[in-house]
């Protein structure tokens, strides 16, 4: 998650087993959603052996001085310091947790279920595009109209049941002032499920929802607030009962996003239409593509130390998406066995399971084989007549990268040749996730035409 200014929460603490047994301690939440407690003072004579008693973590609950209740779930990892105080040794301890529920009231049945989550993602408002404010500038006069008319919320139906809207919510001036009005809106994304549910399945849905988000603006967006709402909770916030969300979210990439619209794939208008069926493709394809997704958005998030890395990392990710969505062999598998069971029957008895395990992976496709079948789609966006010369660069470079060749250095990319394969792969991987959600080759052409950023680097 997005957390712009650490959050820093004093308060009182507690194991839910013994409520009479209160520590003092700092709730810490910091960029990327990291959450920790720090324990002013041992009320607990062996914190460590927490973990021990709780394999799957533990859960503290609190009361903080500004924000009431708090629940820190999934505690996994406690570090202790020590210090003199008062010419005294006093050891202090840090509570690292997965999550925490700001709102969340303390009970016992520590349940987390809910019916509704609203969230936010960076970009969602230039994502969206839709605004409730218009200005009326009277021609020839010192006239300014400033109206708000709240716009529709857009409903889509997931197929896991739940019903994702896009919502707006206004914030309005306060007290009148005859210095200034200021009239803002804000963009959210609304999850809804007529049975509660454990937060996980809708963290599991508005993660992938920013990666779609992620992909579309060629930047890594993140969550940056998320309220789930139960009419269980006791807590009542602005007239729905809610708690405040923190957790480390993925995609997550340090430093804000620049969100550009000429950089964008495509806006939400030009696919309004279709919506509901894009993002439940998205959804329902996601975990199968998962770790090439994984491998793609590490390279989005500027911590590859070198163009190296960077290249080794989307060739890994082309490679692993092609496996994911492709069951194409080098030959019919049931001949594949004959010609492996024969081959390891030759070789000597005390060689076989090594020869055999060799084998295993010889009817798979190469590298070189992936990308022939992924570019060809996109002949046009990758070189024409010279997209297997640049397959050839790729191959070559990676086979020397990995396997160290000395008779394939010349060969290999370097300096401003490795950092245009980077991008033509880039590219590709967009291109693929345009056709994964359910765009066609026209359709496919017209948003590489429109895009600013996308026709560039296609060289057209």
């Amino acid at each position: 998650m997005r957390i712009k200014e650490e959050i820093r929460r004093d308060g009182d603490f507690w194991l839910p087993s013994s409520p009479e047994k209160q520590i003092s301690g700092t709730l810490l939440i910091s960029d990327g959603g990291a959450v920790k407690l720090e324990l002013t003072h041992p009320g607990y004579t062996n914190i460590p052996a927490l973990l021990e008693d709780n394999t799957d973590g533990f859960r503290i609950f609190g009361h903080l001085k500004k924000d009431g209740p708090v629940m820190i779930d999934k505690c996994y990892k406690i570090t202790e310091a020590r210090s003199m105080t008062h010419g005294k040794w006093r050891t202090f301890h840090t509570i690292w947790a997965h999550r925490a529920y700001i709102g969340f009231p303390c009970n016992n049945s520590g349940d987390t279920c809910f019916d509704t989550v609203i969230f936010s993602v960076e970009g969602i408002d230039e994502w969206v595009g839709i605004s409730g404010i218009e200005v009326d500038e009277e021609s020839g006069e010192w006239t300014l109209t400033i109206s708000y008319n709240l716009p529709e919320e857009v409903s889509f139906n997931l197929r896991n049941g739940m019903q994702l809207l896009i919502t707006f919510v206004p914030t309005f001036p306060g007290l009148p002032s005859t210095k200034s009005a200021e009239v803002r809106q804000k963009t959210y994304f609304k999850l809804i499920s007529q049975s509660a549910r454990e937060l996980d399945e809708f963290t599991s849905v508005a993660e992938k929802i920013a990666a779609f988000l992620s992909f579309i603006m060629n930047e890594i967006v993140c969550l940056d607030s998320v309220t789930a709402i139960s009419d269980d909770l006791r807590q009542n916030i602005g007239g729905s009962r809610a708690a405040t969300i923190y957790f480390s979210s993925w995609p997550y990439a340090k430093g804000e996003p620049e969100i550009n619209e000429f950089n964008m794939l495509f806006g939400f208008k030009g696919m309004r239409d279709r919506a509901e069926n894009i993002i439940n493709k998205w959804i329902e394809n996601y975990e199968s593509i998962a770790p090439a997704l994984d491998l793609y958005f590490l390279t989005k998030a500027r911590t590859l130390p070198s163009w190296n890395t960077q290249f080794l990392t989307l060739v890994q990710a082309l490679e692993a998406y092609h496996r994911r969505t492709s069951d194409e062999k080098h030959m019919d598998e049931v001949e594949f066995k004959e010609i492996r069971k024969s081959l390891v029957n030759k070789c000597p008895k005390q060689e076989r399971d090594w020869f055999a395990q060799k084998l295993n992976y010889a009817n798979e496709l190469t590298l070189r084989n992936r990308l022939e079948r992924m570019t060809e789609p996109f002949s046009r966006f990758m070189g024409g007549e010279r997209r297997l010369g640049l397959i050839d660069k790729i191959v070559k470079t990676r086979n020397y990268l990995t396997h160290y060749d000395s008779g394939l250095e010349s060969k290999a990319a370097k300096g401003e040749v490795l950092q245009f394969l980077c991008r033509k792969m880039n590219t590709l991987f967009q291109l693929h996730f345009l056709k994964l959600i359910g765009f066609n080759e026209q359709e496919i052409n017209s948003i590489v035409d429109e895009c600013v950023y996308l026709k560039g680097e296609c060289n057209l």
